[in-house]
Protein backbone atom coordinates (compact mmCIF):
# COMPACT_ATOMS: atom_id res chain seq x y z
CA UNK A 1 0.00 0.00 0.00
CA UNK A 2 1.21 3.72 -0.19
CA UNK A 3 0.85 6.02 2.62
CA UNK A 4 1.85 9.62 3.17
CA UNK A 5 2.52 11.58 5.93
CA UNK A 6 2.55 15.79 6.38
CA UNK A 7 4.52 17.25 9.36
CA UNK A 8 2.93 20.87 9.49
CA UNK A 9 5.66 22.61 11.56
CA UNK A 10 5.98 26.01 12.87
CA UNK A 11 8.54 26.59 9.88
CA UNK A 12 7.83 24.21 6.95
CA UNK A 13 5.37 21.88 5.59
CA UNK A 14 7.13 18.37 5.36
CA UNK A 15 5.36 15.14 2.98
CA UNK A 16 6.72 12.25 2.59
CA UNK A 17 4.96 8.99 0.51
CA UNK A 18 5.90 5.89 0.94
CA UNK A 19 5.29 2.27 -0.45
CA UNK A 20 4.80 -0.41 2.27
CA UNK A 21 5.25 -4.09 1.73
CA UNK A 22 3.23 -6.45 3.35
CA UNK A 23 6.59 -7.92 5.88
CA UNK A 24 6.57 -4.14 6.84
CA UNK A 25 9.28 -2.70 5.31
CA UNK A 26 8.90 0.70 3.13
CA UNK A 27 10.79 2.49 0.42
CA UNK A 28 10.00 6.28 -0.14
CA UNK A 29 9.04 7.17 -3.44
CA UNK A 30 8.22 11.05 -3.05
CA UNK A 31 8.76 13.72 -0.83
CA UNK A 32 8.56 17.27 -0.53
CA UNK A 33 9.01 20.07 1.20
CA UNK A 34 7.57 24.30 1.66
CA UNK A 35 8.67 26.59 4.36
CA UNK A 36 5.22 28.26 4.79
CA UNK A 37 6.00 30.08 7.81
CA UNK A 38 2.99 29.17 9.34
CA UNK A 39 4.36 30.50 12.75
CA UNK A 40 5.49 33.47 11.58
CA UNK A 41 4.14 36.42 13.69
CA UNK A 42 2.00 33.77 15.27
CA UNK A 43 3.55 32.78 18.28
CA UNK A 44 3.36 36.30 19.58
CA UNK A 45 0.01 37.15 19.48
CA UNK A 46 -1.33 33.63 19.33
CA UNK A 47 -3.06 34.13 15.97
CA UNK A 48 -2.58 32.26 12.71
CA UNK A 49 -2.30 35.15 10.07
CA UNK A 50 -4.94 35.14 7.26
CA UNK A 51 -1.47 35.43 4.80
CA UNK A 52 -0.03 32.15 6.55
CA UNK A 53 -3.28 30.23 6.99
CA UNK A 54 -3.64 31.31 2.92
CA UNK A 55 -0.02 29.85 2.44
CA UNK A 56 -0.51 26.54 4.31
CA UNK A 57 -4.06 25.34 2.50
CA UNK A 58 -1.85 26.13 -0.93
CA UNK A 59 0.68 23.89 0.22
CA UNK A 60 -1.57 21.29 1.26
CA UNK A 61 -3.36 21.82 -1.92
CA UNK A 62 -0.34 20.90 -3.58
CA UNK A 63 0.76 18.01 -1.24
CA UNK A 64 -2.82 16.45 -1.90
CA UNK A 65 -2.53 16.60 -5.41
CA UNK A 66 0.94 15.02 -5.50
CA UNK A 67 -1.15 12.30 -2.77
CA UNK A 68 -3.26 11.51 -5.44
CA UNK A 69 -1.45 11.19 -8.76
CA UNK A 70 0.54 8.37 -6.46
CA UNK A 71 -2.56 6.96 -5.41
CA UNK A 72 -2.00 7.37 -2.14
CA UNK A 73 -4.60 4.91 0.38
CA UNK A 74 -3.90 6.52 3.40
CA UNK A 75 -2.85 9.79 4.92
CA UNK A 76 -1.86 11.19 8.17
CA UNK A 77 -0.96 14.88 8.83
CA UNK A 78 0.21 16.44 12.17
CA UNK A 79 0.41 20.02 13.47
CA UNK A 80 3.10 20.89 16.17
CA UNK A 81 3.44 24.40 18.10
CA UNK A 82 2.20 26.70 15.64
CA UNK A 83 -1.28 24.98 14.98
CA UNK A 84 -1.37 23.88 18.93
CA UNK A 85 -0.74 27.28 20.59
CA UNK A 86 -3.06 29.13 18.21
CA UNK A 87 -6.38 30.55 19.28
CA UNK A 88 -7.61 30.09 15.51
CA UNK A 89 -6.09 26.91 15.25
CA UNK A 90 -9.32 24.96 14.75
CA UNK A 91 -10.14 27.49 12.31
CA UNK A 92 -6.80 26.29 10.07
CA UNK A 93 -7.50 22.59 10.65
CA UNK A 94 -11.50 23.26 9.47
CA UNK A 95 -10.66 25.03 6.32
CA UNK A 96 -7.50 21.99 5.45
CA UNK A 97 -10.63 19.53 5.55
CA UNK A 98 -13.28 21.62 3.29
CA UNK A 99 -10.59 21.94 0.82
CA UNK A 100 -8.11 19.60 0.91
CA UNK A 101 -9.80 16.47 2.04
CA UNK A 102 -7.26 16.17 4.54
CA UNK A 103 -7.38 15.44 8.28
CA UNK A 104 -5.25 16.94 11.22
CA UNK A 105 -3.96 15.56 13.94
CA UNK A 106 -2.70 18.76 16.59
CA UNK A 107 0.22 16.38 19.01
CA UNK A 108 1.44 17.73 22.17
CA UNK A 109 4.93 18.27 23.07
CA UNK A 110 5.50 14.97 23.94
CA UNK A 111 3.35 12.99 21.59
CA UNK A 112 5.82 15.22 18.82
CA UNK A 113 8.70 14.31 20.61
CA UNK A 114 8.43 10.41 20.29
CA UNK A 115 7.26 10.60 16.52
CA UNK A 116 10.40 12.49 16.03
CA UNK A 117 12.19 8.80 18.54
CA UNK A 118 10.37 6.99 16.44
CA UNK A 119 11.12 7.90 13.52
CA UNK A 120 15.43 8.77 13.89
CA UNK A 121 15.59 5.31 15.97
CA UNK A 122 16.12 3.13 12.59
CA UNK A 123 18.47 5.20 11.15
CA UNK A 124 20.95 5.81 14.19
CA UNK A 125 24.12 4.09 14.48
CA UNK A 126 23.56 3.39 18.84
CA UNK A 127 26.54 0.73 18.69
CA UNK A 128 25.24 -0.23 22.04
CA UNK A 129 25.22 3.41 23.38
CA UNK A 130 22.51 5.66 24.69
CA UNK A 131 21.87 8.93 22.83
CA UNK A 132 20.09 12.95 23.25
CA UNK A 133 17.77 13.61 20.40
CA UNK A 134 17.72 17.53 19.91
CA UNK A 135 14.65 18.30 17.28
CA UNK A 136 14.88 22.34 17.41
CA UNK A 137 11.54 23.42 15.60
CA UNK A 138 10.27 27.04 14.96
CA UNK A 139 7.76 27.01 18.03
CA UNK A 140 9.51 24.67 20.45
CA UNK A 141 12.56 21.85 20.87
CA UNK A 142 12.79 18.27 21.59
CA UNK A 143 14.78 16.76 23.63
CA UNK A 144 14.77 12.56 23.61
CA UNK A 145 17.14 10.71 25.59
CA UNK A 146 17.03 6.96 24.99
CA UNK A 147 18.60 4.24 22.98
CA UNK A 148 17.98 1.93 19.90
CA UNK A 149 15.01 0.06 21.47
CA UNK A 150 13.36 2.38 23.77
CA UNK A 151 12.69 6.59 24.97
CA UNK A 152 13.27 6.82 28.57
CA UNK A 153 12.78 10.45 28.78
CA UNK A 154 11.10 12.95 26.36
CA UNK A 155 10.91 16.70 26.79
CA UNK A 156 9.53 20.06 24.96
CA UNK A 157 10.34 23.19 25.84
CA UNK A 158 9.03 26.36 23.89
CA UNK A 159 12.61 27.59 22.53
CA UNK A 160 11.67 27.23 18.65
CA UNK A 161 14.07 29.50 16.63
CA UNK A 162 11.34 31.75 15.02
CA UNK A 163 9.73 32.16 18.59
CA UNK A 164 13.40 32.82 19.90
CA UNK A 165 14.05 35.41 17.05
CA UNK A 166 10.92 37.45 17.04
CA UNK A 167 11.36 37.60 20.82
CA UNK A 168 14.96 38.81 20.81
CA UNK A 169 16.17 39.70 17.64
CA UNK A 170 14.41 42.39 16.78
CA UNK A 171 17.58 44.41 15.10
CA UNK A 172 19.30 43.72 11.73
CA UNK A 173 22.11 42.48 12.85
CA UNK A 174 21.42 41.78 16.10
CA UNK A 175 23.12 44.17 19.13
CA UNK A 176 24.82 42.73 21.88
CA UNK A 177 22.36 43.39 24.27
CA UNK A 178 19.56 41.14 22.35
CA UNK A 179 22.03 38.35 22.06
CA UNK A 180 22.69 38.61 25.72
CA UNK A 181 19.46 38.41 27.20
CA UNK A 182 19.02 35.56 24.30
CA UNK A 183 21.79 33.65 25.65
CA UNK A 184 20.15 34.05 29.60
CA UNK A 185 16.19 33.02 28.32
CA UNK A 186 17.70 29.95 26.72
CA UNK A 187 20.16 29.02 29.64
CA UNK A 188 17.08 29.42 32.26
CA UNK A 189 14.70 27.43 29.90
CA UNK A 190 17.51 24.51 29.60
CA UNK A 191 18.00 24.37 33.38
CA UNK A 192 15.25 21.45 32.76
CA UNK A 193 16.88 19.63 30.30
CA UNK A 194 19.99 19.85 32.93
CA UNK A 195 18.31 17.92 35.28
CA UNK A 196 16.82 15.41 33.02
CA UNK A 197 20.38 14.55 31.75
CA UNK A 198 22.21 14.70 35.38
CA UNK A 199 19.07 11.22 35.68
CA UNK A 200 20.06 9.21 32.58
CA UNK A 201 23.28 8.80 31.14
CA UNK A 202 23.80 9.73 27.45
CA UNK A 203 26.85 9.22 25.72
CA UNK A 204 26.26 10.93 21.98
CA UNK A 205 23.75 14.11 20.91
CA UNK A 206 21.62 13.31 17.57
CA UNK A 207 20.29 16.89 15.90
CA UNK A 208 17.31 16.04 13.75
CA UNK A 209 15.51 19.03 12.50
CA UNK A 210 16.05 21.32 9.80
CA UNK A 211 18.22 23.92 11.46
CA UNK A 212 20.85 21.25 12.64
CA UNK A 213 20.82 19.65 9.43
CA UNK A 214 21.72 23.26 7.36
CA UNK A 215 24.16 24.28 10.51
CA UNK A 216 25.89 20.83 10.56
CA UNK A 217 26.20 21.06 6.16
CA UNK A 218 27.27 24.85 7.01
CA UNK A 219 29.79 24.10 9.17
CA UNK A 220 31.14 21.47 7.05
CA UNK A 221 31.19 23.63 3.82
CA UNK A 222 32.65 26.23 6.68
CA UNK A 223 35.92 23.74 7.23
CA UNK A 224 35.92 22.48 3.83
CA UNK A 225 35.26 18.75 4.69
CA UNK A 226 34.05 16.97 2.18
CA UNK A 227 31.01 15.03 2.48
CA UNK A 228 28.06 13.37 0.13
CA UNK A 229 24.93 13.18 2.59
CA UNK A 230 24.20 15.49 5.29
CA UNK A 231 23.43 12.22 7.46
CA UNK A 232 26.06 11.30 9.82
CA UNK A 233 27.82 14.19 9.86
CA UNK A 234 29.51 15.69 13.10
CA UNK A 235 29.56 19.33 14.18
CA UNK A 236 31.47 20.37 17.14
CA UNK A 237 30.76 22.89 19.86
CA UNK A 238 33.64 24.74 18.83
CA UNK A 239 32.47 24.91 14.78
CA UNK A 240 29.04 26.14 16.72
CA UNK A 241 30.56 28.61 18.43
CA UNK A 242 32.55 30.28 15.33
CA UNK A 243 29.52 29.85 13.27
CA UNK A 244 27.04 31.53 15.91
CA UNK A 245 29.64 34.69 16.46
CA UNK A 246 30.01 35.20 12.60
CA UNK A 247 25.95 34.43 11.94
CA UNK A 248 25.08 36.89 14.54
CA UNK A 249 27.68 39.55 12.95
CA UNK A 250 26.19 39.28 9.67
CA UNK A 251 23.18 41.79 8.36
CA UNK A 252 20.02 39.27 7.47
CA UNK A 253 20.37 39.83 3.42
CA UNK A 254 24.41 38.77 4.15
CA UNK A 255 23.33 35.55 5.89
CA UNK A 256 22.01 33.81 2.62
CA UNK A 257 25.34 33.36 1.09
CA UNK A 258 27.15 32.10 4.46
CA UNK A 259 28.53 28.89 3.00
CA UNK A 260 25.05 28.06 1.61
CA UNK A 261 22.75 28.72 4.41
CA UNK A 262 20.33 30.02 1.89
CA UNK A 263 17.19 32.95 1.78
CA UNK A 264 14.83 30.35 3.57
CA UNK A 265 16.66 30.60 6.72
CA UNK A 266 18.49 33.71 7.02
CA UNK A 267 16.22 34.58 9.83
CA UNK A 268 16.36 31.88 12.24
CA UNK A 269 19.49 30.74 11.56
CA UNK A 270 21.16 33.15 14.27
CA UNK A 271 19.06 32.32 16.83
CA UNK A 272 19.62 28.01 16.21
CA UNK A 273 23.03 28.14 16.18
CA UNK A 274 22.93 30.12 19.46
CA UNK A 275 20.43 27.37 21.04
CA UNK A 276 22.11 24.44 19.72
CA UNK A 277 25.17 25.88 21.32
CA UNK A 278 24.45 26.46 24.61
CA UNK A 279 22.03 22.86 24.72
CA UNK A 280 25.43 21.27 24.26
CA UNK A 281 27.07 22.93 26.86
CA UNK A 282 24.02 21.92 29.31
CA UNK A 283 24.30 18.59 28.33
CA UNK A 284 28.69 18.57 28.76
CA UNK A 285 29.14 17.08 25.26
CA UNK A 286 31.30 18.74 22.39
CA UNK A 287 29.75 17.75 19.44
CA UNK A 288 26.24 16.27 17.62
CA UNK A 289 25.91 14.22 14.80
CA UNK A 290 23.23 14.73 12.35
CA UNK A 291 20.27 12.55 11.13
CA UNK A 292 17.94 13.17 8.18
CA UNK A 293 14.78 11.52 9.76
CA UNK A 294 12.19 12.73 12.10
CA UNK A 295 8.96 13.49 12.67
CA UNK A 296 7.43 12.53 9.13
CA UNK A 297 9.67 9.84 9.31
CA UNK A 298 7.84 9.00 13.08
CA UNK A 299 4.59 9.56 12.06
CA UNK A 300 5.32 6.47 8.97
CA UNK A 301 6.75 4.25 11.44
CA UNK A 302 4.05 4.83 14.32
CA UNK A 303 1.34 4.08 11.25
CA UNK A 304 3.19 0.43 10.36
CA UNK A 305 3.03 -0.32 13.94
CA UNK A 306 -0.67 0.36 14.67
CA UNK A 307 -1.67 -1.40 10.92
CA UNK A 308 0.49 -3.85 11.11
CA UNK A 309 -2.68 -6.32 10.69
CA UNK A 310 -3.42 -4.75 7.68
CA UNK A 311 -0.42 -4.65 6.27
CA UNK A 312 0.50 -8.43 7.08
CA UNK A 313 3.34 -7.94 9.46
CA UNK A 314 4.59 -5.91 12.16
CA UNK A 315 7.61 -3.66 11.14
CA UNK A 316 10.94 -5.60 11.22
CA UNK A 317 13.91 -4.58 12.53
CA UNK A 318 15.48 -2.05 10.77
CA UNK A 319 18.61 -4.29 9.49
CA UNK A 320 16.04 -6.93 8.22
CA UNK A 321 14.19 -4.08 6.46
CA UNK A 322 17.36 -2.33 4.93
CA UNK A 323 18.28 -5.65 3.37
CA UNK A 324 14.61 -6.26 2.08
CA UNK A 325 14.78 -2.68 0.56
CA UNK A 326 18.15 -3.33 -1.00
CA UNK A 327 16.99 -7.08 -2.35
CA UNK A 328 13.94 -5.70 -3.93
CA UNK A 329 15.59 -3.01 -5.52
CA UNK A 330 18.62 -4.71 -7.21
CA UNK A 331 17.98 -8.51 -7.24
CA UNK A 332 18.11 -9.14 -11.06
CA UNK A 333 18.22 -12.90 -9.56
CA UNK A 334 14.59 -14.04 -9.14
CA UNK A 335 14.66 -16.84 -6.30
CA UNK A 336 18.29 -17.81 -6.56
CA UNK A 337 19.38 -15.39 -3.50
CA UNK A 338 17.36 -17.04 -1.45
CA UNK A 339 18.23 -20.51 -2.49
CA UNK A 340 21.66 -19.58 -1.10
CA UNK A 341 20.67 -18.20 1.92
CA UNK A 342 18.12 -21.74 2.83
CA UNK A 343 21.38 -23.84 1.80
CA UNK A 344 24.06 -21.55 3.70
CA UNK A 345 21.61 -21.84 7.13
CA UNK A 346 20.94 -25.59 6.35
CA UNK A 347 25.03 -25.97 6.36
CA UNK A 348 25.46 -23.66 9.14
CA UNK A 349 23.19 -24.65 11.54
CA UNK A 350 24.51 -28.63 12.00
CA UNK A 351 27.87 -26.59 13.15
CA UNK A 352 26.40 -24.54 16.07
CA UNK A 353 26.70 -27.54 17.95
CA UNK A 354 30.64 -27.14 17.93
CA UNK A 355 30.92 -23.74 18.78
CA UNK A 356 27.51 -22.76 20.22
CA UNK A 357 24.47 -21.07 19.69
CA UNK A 358 25.23 -17.72 17.85
CA UNK A 359 22.29 -15.89 16.29
CA UNK A 360 24.11 -12.88 14.99
CA UNK A 361 26.35 -15.08 12.92
CA UNK A 362 23.24 -16.89 11.78
CA UNK A 363 21.89 -13.79 11.07
CA UNK A 364 24.46 -11.96 9.33
CA UNK A 365 25.28 -14.96 7.15
CA UNK A 366 21.09 -15.03 6.25
CA UNK A 367 21.46 -11.52 4.82
CA UNK A 368 25.39 -11.75 3.25
CA UNK A 369 23.42 -14.76 1.17
CA UNK A 370 20.90 -12.63 -0.02
CA UNK A 371 22.72 -9.90 -0.83
CA UNK A 372 26.15 -11.44 -2.31
CA UNK A 373 24.86 -10.66 -5.92
CA UNK A 374 22.86 -7.16 -5.70
CA UNK A 375 26.10 -5.72 -6.36
CA UNK A 376 25.91 -6.72 -10.18
CA UNK A 377 22.79 -4.25 -10.79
Amino acid sequence: MKFAAIDIGSNSIHLIIVEIYPDGHYIVVDRAKDMVGLARNTLANGFLSDEAIARGLECLKTFQKMCQAHEVTGIEAVATSAVREALNGKHFIQQAKERTGIDIRVVSGKEEAMLIYKGARDHIDWCGRRGLIVDIGGGSVEFIVGDATKADAVMSIPLGVRRLSEQFLETDPPKRSELKRLKHHITAELASLEELVAQHHIDFVIGTSGTLTKLARTAARREGRPFERTHGLWTSLQELKEMARALSGLREAERASFYGVGQKRTDTIVAGAQLMKYALRAVGHDSYVACEYALRDGIVADFISRASQKISGAAPHMRKRSVQTVLNRFNTYGNHPRTVARLSLELFDPLQSFDGNDETTRELLAYAALLHAAGRA
